[in-house]
């Protein structure tokens, strides 16, 4: 991949949050520093960081794509209420690569597990909403 700029102010900016902001999350994080950028560039190098695995792209069920800088081993969990999307970092999952090379249909390398949920946040919000007695 042909060094870039731009390119790197976008992978600084992702690997220095959490949050897992989606493109335009993070065209509005990095605009205001680089004018120049344009919201169709934040795309095109999100796609091409993604694809050589510099960072993670995470396709949630509902709702746009969100990215990670943080490339190691490690899971997602998305709010299907608000789409918050939050990392998992555990050693206690089975070796389901183990389970699936078992089948003999493809050598699997990696994993990708996705948790759907609601956020503590977004739970909150709803009891907070049963509370007052206002229709949800």
């Amino acid at each position: 991949m042909i060094y870039s700029r731009q390119r790197e102010v976008i992978l600084g900016a992702l690997r220095s949050t959490r949050s897992h902001p989606t493109a335009e999350e993070l065209y509005s994080m990095i605009k205001p520093e680089n004018p120049g950028i344009s919201l169709a560039t934040v795309y095109r190098d999100l796609n091409q960081l993604a694809a050589h695995g510099m960072i993670l792209r995470i396709h949630a069920k509902s709702g746009p794509d969100r990215f990670d800088g943080n490339t190691s081993e490690h899971y997602h969990a998305v709010c299907s209420e608000c789409g918050r999307t939050v990392d998992i970092f555990t050693d206690d999952m089975p070796d389901v690569c183990a389970a699936a090379n078992g089948q003999d249909e493809i050598q699997v390398s990696s994993v990708l597990m996705l948790f759907a949920g609601v956020c503590k946040q977004c739970r909150e919000s709803q009891q907070d909403t049963i509370l007052k007695g206002e229709p949800s």
